[in-house]
């Protein structure tokens, strides 16, 4: 039995080069209020309970739990938004992301009459979790929205290292890895490009 519940989604683009608006990065959160905010998407697939109301008398409650598949997808839609759905804290000694803490914050937006079974905060069993957007989506939103306060090639520099993390942990694809060869290529950076050549040449191999 497939739910489908229905929320707010939109996939990434195909990549394609920035245009000259987007070649700008030295704009900041508060004065890339004239463009909208870059297309990143999370999807999550897998098992979930439901729970019916099967009775409904004045002494007796009753309900029925019932196993689906879900499919959620969600577009984010504000740098508050990440930070309240993705975890911010990039530390390389610890987990840079919590699927399961994803997974549970989308269902804060279904019913209450859903749950997911285990509420393993790293790896969900049965539950897969993606962050999708182009190239050019992940270029803008590290360079626009997420601010160091350093010079642009050191704000690139992090804007890289922050995509390695996230395809380390199989979150992001490959726009994020053409993203991070962008930025590298563009700014002269000295960072490694195996990861994302390796990362492009996985995805094609799996296709």
């Amino acid at each position: 039995m497939q739910e489908q519940p229905t929320l707010p989604a939109q996939k990434g683009e195909e990549y394609s080069e920035p245009d000259a608006d987007e070649q700008d990065t030295s704009k900041s959160t508060s004065t890339a209020g004239g463009n909208s905010f870059p297309s990143l998407t999370v999807d999550a697939h897998g098992t979930a309970e439901r729970f019916r109301q099967v009775c409904d008398s004045e002494h007796t409650e009753a309900l029925e739990t019932q196993e689906v598949q879900l499919s959620l997808s969600h577009e984010i839609q504000s740098y508050g938004e990440w930070t309240d759905l993705i975890s911010a804290d990039f530390n390389p000694h610890r987990p840079t992301v919590r699927k399961g803490n994803i997974v549970d914050r989308l269902f804060d937006q279904l019913s209450e009459h859903y749950e997911r079974p285990s509420s393993t905060p790293d790896d969900p069993p049965c539950w897969t979790v993606s962050v999708s957007g182009s190239a050019t989506a992940w270029r803008r939103f590290f360079m626009e929205y997420v601010q160091t306060g350093a010079e642009e090639h050191e704000h690139a520099y992090q804007g890289v290292a922050h995509l390695s993390q996230l395809l380390s942990t199989d979150i992001a694809g490959d726009g994020a890895a053409l993203a991070a060869l962008d930025l590298i290529n563009e700014y002269d950076l000295d960072h490694s490009r195996e990861q994302f050549v390796e990362d492009l040449q996985d995805d094609a191999d799996g296709e």
